[in-house]
């Protein structure tokens, strides 16, 4: 499969003390992206690729199963990582 860069990304999340999270981000091309969660220490918590296609897209992550904290999330193509910081709490 072939991969792609970012053009953008942002994280949304839905209302304040929600642990759902939408991950917008816009490709210059289809391709397989990976987008990661990883805690404060650098461990990889969650992660899931898929493929997308040209333009905008949007990924929901659940992250009701991780501890309350800021996590960092990371959408990555063709080798090329973005990433955001988020506050998870309910």
């Amino acid at each position: 499969m072939k991969t792609c860069r970012t053009y953008f990304f942002y994280c949304v999340k839905n209302g304040p003390t929600s642990n759902r999270v939408r991950v917008d981000f816009e490709l210059k091309e289809a391709g397989v992206v990976e987008i990661t969660v990883t805690d404060r220490l650098g461990r990889t918590v969650r992660s899931e690729e898929e493929t997308y296609g040209f333009g905008r897209n949007q990924h929901e992550l659940d992250l009701s199963r991780l501890p309350n904290g800021v996590y960092m999330i990371g959408v990555s193509s063709e080798g090329d990582i973005q990433r955001k910081a988020i506050l998870n709490n309910d």
